[in-house]
């Protein structure tokens, strides 16, 4: 009963966000609108083309260290960029057009991916992996910009509700176009099996040309961001820079504990795509209908964690949704086939929006206004060395052992790595209560 009333309210605080939208749009409250906007055509153009990113490359005959290169590239890539990048947005008072210039350069990637099959047999694996990999260059310059200018052009509580209305929404339209997508790549060829096996690699290259298609709609809405006028630029930030956030004992108490929380979340990339793909022979209509199920998950979840959020505050949301992702993975070693997997993605699912929304929202609240875009590139310069190392540290995991022993290891250090978070939460209550109670921030 509790389960189904908990469904029910749900729903109709997703109702409720969708009459605030509409009310916000009514007032012109424009940026709102826009982010989520932006963020639904974001949530299509990934949905085009990386649920099934893993299977793509089995098809074009990668194995398993294809696809933990695929989890571990990109990450030593944005490496070298993130704060040079970072320290070039940071020179421009109107930081909009330059982050949509990186956006651009990042998609316009997606039509060589759709190139890849034409390459000869044997290097099309490695490709792949490359391509999709140096895409992260412009890709982690635009995230970390992004971020860094929702600060500028949101206040604490209209960031909040914002992000959990984009969030909440996409739950929604991601796991629609996964499964159409899914069904499309398993129903449409026809043939043997070496006939179906190309088939299905042309179709992919057509969900590649759409994806950049949508991408262009993408950044034309991102121009209608209203900028603040009263942001400064800092156009004499220097490397010397980057030693200040590390002084900065706020920003670095709610680094390292996130950091290592992502280092044990990355780790699970590579063995989840392994387990589906090799173990469990999954096809893209497999994986399609768990991203559609763990996204009806993370709709219901939406509205869960957005009253949490209110009662308990981000961080303990931040500590129980990460809680949830690790007994979420150690719950899926246990899977026999793919419709048990996909029914235990109820817990990941459930949890995984409860991250997503707290994690940038404790970013953002932990970092200055001045010189934001550099601290953030910090933080990501740190995440991008777990994403880049993580993978090889499951691997060598997998190699010791097998994929659903390795699992259960990553999902237990996931645990540990939550209680790291719960560390953030204890200091922040400790220092509501020496400095008074902190205001109620109002529904989202």
């Amino acid at each position: 009963m509790r389960f189904i009333n908990g469904i029910k309210r749900s729903v109709k605080g997703t109702g409720q966000g969708l009459l605030l939208t509409y009310r916000q749009l009514k007032r012109g409250d424009r940026n709102i609108m826009t982010f989520i906007t932006v963020g639904l055509l974001f949530d299509v153009y990934m949905n085009l083309h990386r649920p099934f990113a893993v299977k793509f490359l089995n098809r074009l005959g990668g194995g398993e260290f294809h696809v933990t290169l695929l989890n571990s590239l990109p990450g030593l890539i944005a490496l070298f960029v993130l704060i040079p990048g970072s320290l070039f947005i940071n020179r421009y008072q109107r930081k909009k057009g330059v982050i949509g210039v990186f956006i651009a350069i990042s998609r316009i990637f997606v039509l060589l991916l759709a190139c890849v099959p034409f390459l000869p047999p044997g290097i099309r694996p490695l490709m792949f992996v490359i391509l999709l990999s140096t895409m992260n260059f412009p890709d982690s310059i635009s995230q970390t910009g992004y971020q860094g200018f929702l600060g500028d052009i949101f206040d604490g509580f209209n960031r909040s509700r914002a992000i959990t209305l984009r969030n909440k929404f996409g739950q929604i339209v991601a796991p629609l176009i996964a499964i159409i997508t899914g069904l499309i790549i398993t129903l449409v060829p026809r043939g043997s099996e070496a006939q179906m096996n190309s088939q299905a690699i042309t179709i992919y290259q057509i969900f590649f040309v759409a994806a950049f298609g949508v991408a262009i709609f993408e950044i034309l809405v991102f121009r209608r961001f209203k900028e603040r006028d009263d942001i400064e630029a800092t156009k004499k930030v220097s490397l010397r820079a980057i030693p200040a956030t590390l002084k900065d004992k706020r920003f670095v108490s709610y680094m390292v504990p996130t950091i290592f929380f992502y280092f044990m979340f990355h780790s699970g990339f590579p063995l989840f795509g392994i387990l589906q793909v090799i173990e469990l022979q999954a096809t893209e209509l497999h994986l399609a209908i768990n991203v559609a199920y763990s996204g009806l998950c993370g709709f219901i979840g939406a509205g869960v964690w957005s009253k949490l959020l209110q009662k308990k505050g981000n961080d303990y949301v931040c500590f129980v949704s990460a809680l949830g992702l690790a007994f979420g993975m150690i719950l899926s070693a246990f899977a026999p086939n793919m419709y048990v997997f996909i029914a235990v993605q109820t817990v990941s699912g459930f949890s995984g929006v409860g991250i997503v929304i707290t994690l940038l929202n404790g970013l953002l609240a932990a970092t200055p206004e001045k010189n934001r875009v550099i601290y953030i590139s910090v933080y990501n310069t740190f995440i991008n060395i777990s994403l880049g190392l993580s993978p090889f540290f499951a691997y060598a995991i997998l190699n010791a052992t097998s994929i659903r022993p390795a699992m259960v290891i990553i999902g237990s250090l996931r645990v540990v790595a939550a209680f790291a978070l719960l560390v953030i939460y204890l200091r922040s209550r400790k220092n509501l209560n020496l400095g008074g109670s902190a205001p109620k921030p109002p529904p989202l």
